[in-house]
């Protein structure tokens, strides 16, 4: 197996995983104390799973980045399937030039995820000053969730550079080598 391929299954284990950790656990946004009143009354700490319709009305744009984030996931499933495509290929064919296509889609889906999840957190950011003056006695933070979605990103990065460099490089003068 080629050692970009063996790359960007790495880069895209650890992305999936932290993706997913990040947007499935509970600890998306964190009070500083106890909510007393309001659509986050009892709540010590809040995900974007499950989404609260009480806190997507009050906070809008928490709602739009908990979108966003469902469409990371959905997008992760989508580069799984094309990285499962693309192994089967090269095992049973090698290398060929319709890989490319495949490659590259991998490459572009995250960009596109890289994207969305940093939209995201600028949004719960924003949603953040609207918390805080709302709830005045209380400041609210980002909790250790959107952090592991950005960290994701850094494995993203990683993925899509050799992705392109893959698609671009190695097929081509793989074909031309065996022509």
């Amino acid at each position: 197996m080629n050692f970009w391929i063996i790359l960007i299954g790495i880069c895209f284990s650890l992305t999936c995983a932290l993706n997913a950790v990040g947007v499935f656990t509970p600890s998306w946004i964190i009070p500083s104390g106890r909510i007393a009143s309001g659509s986050l009354k009892g709540l010590n700490g809040f995900g974007i799973v499950p989404c609260r319709d009480s806190v997507t009305k009050e906070f809008p744009w928490f709602g739009v980045s908990s979108i966003l984030m469902y469409i990371t996931v959905g997008f992760s499933i989508l580069i799984l399937f094309a990285y499962i495509l693309i192994v089967f290929k090269i095992y049973q064919d090698g290398f060929e030039q319709s890989l490319r296509k495949w490659i590259n889609s991998i490459g572009a889906l995250s960009l596109i995820i890289f994207t969305l999840t940093f939209i995201s957190v600028l949004l719960i950011g924003a949603d953040l000053q609207t918390m805080n003056t709302a709830y005045t006695p209380i400041t609210f933070s980002l909790g250790y969730s959107p952090w592991l979605c950005v960290g994701s990103c850094v494995f993203l990065i990683i993925l899509v550079i050799p992705s392109f460099y893959f698609s671009n490089e190695r097929i081509k003068d793989h074909q031309t080598f065996y022509s």
